[in-house]
């Protein structure tokens, strides 16, 4: 890259301002194969193709750190009815619901909360799209969910019940506690946040939310 007051540098970019021109040209090359597909469809390919990392910085950088993959990004989902080696799906969470309110709390260790999930399909369709909690979270889930096929651009809605995990080794007294859902279907992997408040008498440390720790196979 050029640096201040002219020269190459190759050692130390690092940022934004390196990383944002390099994901734009992947864009573009995206939208140059797809000029029918949406802006969302365009970012959500680059997301779905990307490459997992696992970086220091962050609780849950795991998670929603990836790195742009631009053969992958322009060889997959060519068209949408190819194989399961030649296509890939892109799920989003649109947003939710917490016990059919736009928020709810919990108030009490043994209380569950119901939480209604909205979710579209962006690029291929499912196969065997599988919705779990990671393990090493303050709260879980009960059980796993597995969806029947969604189509591009189709949306579902899909319910979880939310408690908090057994093992659970720190307790607040309030705020919002964050719950990282794995989606998954073959290659594919996506991770999606969902926020719960909690307000609880009697506990009284500090929030901190504390990282969690995933050992995935793609996870490098």
């Amino acid at each position: 890259t050029t640096q201040l007051g002219g020269g190459y540098v190759s050692n130390g970019v690092s940022g934004t301002s390196f990383s944002s021109p390099i994901t734009a040209g992947v864009a573009a090359l995206v939208w140059a194969m797809h000029p029918d597909w949406t802006p969302d469809q365009v970012a959500m390919q680059i997301r779905a193709t990307a490459d997992n990392l696992k970086v220091p910085s962050g609780a849950y950088a795991p998670f929603f750190h990836k790195r742009v993959n631009a053969y992958r990004a322009v060889n997959l989902n060519k068209t949408f009815t190819g194989s399961a080696l030649a296509t890939m799906p892109g799920v989003e969470l649109t947003g939710y619901t917490i016990n059919g309110k736009a928020t709810d709390t919990l108030k009490g260790r043994e209380q569950t909360a119901t939480v209604q999930l909205r979710l579209k399909n962006l690029l291929a369709p499912t196969r065997n799209l599988k919705i779990a909690s990671i393990v090493g979270q303050v709260l879980t889930t009960d059980g796993d969910i597995t969806l029947p096929k969604l189509g591009t651009l189709e949306e579902t809605a899909q319910e979880i019940t939310v408690r908090f995990a057994p093992n659970a080794q720190v307790l607040y007294s309030e705020g919002n506690i964050p719950l990282i859902l794995l989606l998954s279907d073959g290659a594919y992997e996506a991770y999606v946040k969902v926020e719960i408040p909690i307000s609880i008498p009697g506990w009284k440390k500090q929030f901190d939310p504390p990282t969690a720790q995933f050992e995935g196979s793609s996870i490098k």
